[in-house]
C-alpha cells in the first residue's frame, strides 16, 4: 500500500494511526463535549489492546491535559477473575 502512495512503510503507518486518532477524537467528542461536557475536567483512562499506543496523541488532540491519564495494564482482566 504504501508504494503505490509513494510513501515509505513508515509514512503510510503513520498516516494510518492518524486516521485512527482521528476516528477517536470524533467518538471522544461524541461523548463529551456534544454531551456538554470539557474535557480538559476529566482523566483519560487508556486501556485495553491498543489503548495506551493511541492516549498521549488524543489527549493533546481534546485537550485532555497530557500528564493526566492513566495506562492500564490488563484493566479488563479484573471482570474475567472476578467470583459473579
Amino acid at each position: 500500500m504504501a508504494e503505490r502512495l509513494g510513501l515509505s512503510p513508515q509514512e503510510a503507518a503513520n498516516g494510518i494511526i492518524e486516521i485512527a486518532n482521528s476516528n477517536m477524537v470524533g467518538a471522544l467528542r461524541l461523548v463529551s463535549v456534544q454531551r456538554g461536557f470539557d474535557p480538559r475536567e476529566f482523566m483519560l483512562v487508556a486501556f485495553g489492546g491498543a489503548g495506551p499506543v493511541h492516549a498521549n496523541a488524543l489527549s493533546v488532540q481534546r485537550g485532555f491535559d497530557p500528564r493526566e491519564f492513566m495506562l492500564v495494564a490488563f484493566g479488563g482482566a479484573g471482570p474475567v477473575h472476578a467470583n459473579a
